[in-house]
């Protein structure tokens, strides 16, 4: 959705999920002690007037979505030095655009009937055995809990495996049309669209401009600070199974 397009209410069930107050509050809660203790400034600084009147902003936030004239702001690019690397893109929203992110991946992974039957195989993508990282009530130690029973079965070796810039190689543009082929619905996938484009307000900015080939295209590719990549890319990774 561009600034130009009429604004368009839904009706949807999946961006009522995401739009209910109870969605919003657990999507805030969820990044705000992050946010709190960022060390980015102007971050902090947003994150504390938030804080100060939670409510307000998430209210604000519902009637946005509601009468269809929430805008994703831009975004700031910036740049994670690895050694003996090229610097990893990472794109840093603010925080309206996060609670709202937040509140999609957090409607993608819902455990409610009436929301999972209208996500279609998507949990059956997200929910597999093995499938630990990022996923609700699971953690380190059921990757653990696999490997030993692994070990107990009698395996002796395993595969390491890496894929270069795995995030800026997400091609988003395929996920979202698959994505709206399960779920059926159109308003929700294009809520999800909007909130993956890359605009970046200081991509003139020295230091940013120097990679700012780095920083994945609009509708193209992911980057790193994405509330839902991690959603995405077990999609992406179910396809290259």
């Amino acid at each position: 959705m561009t600034d130009s397009d009429p604004p368009r209410p839904s009706k949807s069930a999946l961006c009522l999920h995401v739009r209910k107050i109870k969605t919003l509050w657990l999507a805030w809660i969820s990044i705000r002690s992050k946010a709190l203790r960022s060390p980015n400034q102007e971050t902090r600084a947003s994150a504390i007037a938030i804080d100060e009147n939670p409510y307000s902003t998430l209210l604000a936030l519902q009637r946005q979505l509601a009468s269809g004239t929430f805008r994703f702001e831009p975004q700031r690019g910036a740049l994670k030095s690895r050694k003996g690397k090229k610097p990893r893109p990472l794109v840093i929203s603010p925080l309206n655009n996060r609670i709202v992110q937040r509140a999609i991946l957090d409607t993608l992974q819902s455990n409610k009937p009436s929301i999972r039957e209208r996500l279609g195989s998507i949990p059956d993508v997200l929910y597999t055995p093995t499938s630990v990282g990022g996923i609700p009530e699971k953690g380190s130690s059921n990757a653990v809990h696999l490997i030993r029973g692994s070990i107990a079965a009698g395996a002796t070796h395993f595969v390491r495996s890496d894929i270069k810039d795995f995030f800026t190689r997400v091609n988003t543009a395929q996920l979202i049309t698959t994505i709206q082929d399960v779920t059926g619905d159109a308003n929700f996938t294009n809520l999800l669209r909007d909130g993956l484009r890359v605009e970046l307000a200081n991509a003139d900015k020295p230091g940013v401009r120097e990679w700012i080939h780095l920083i994945p295209k609009r509708d193209h590719r992911c980057c790193a600070g994405f509330e839902p990549i991690g959603i995405l890319c077990k999609l992406c990774a179910s396809r290259i199974g």
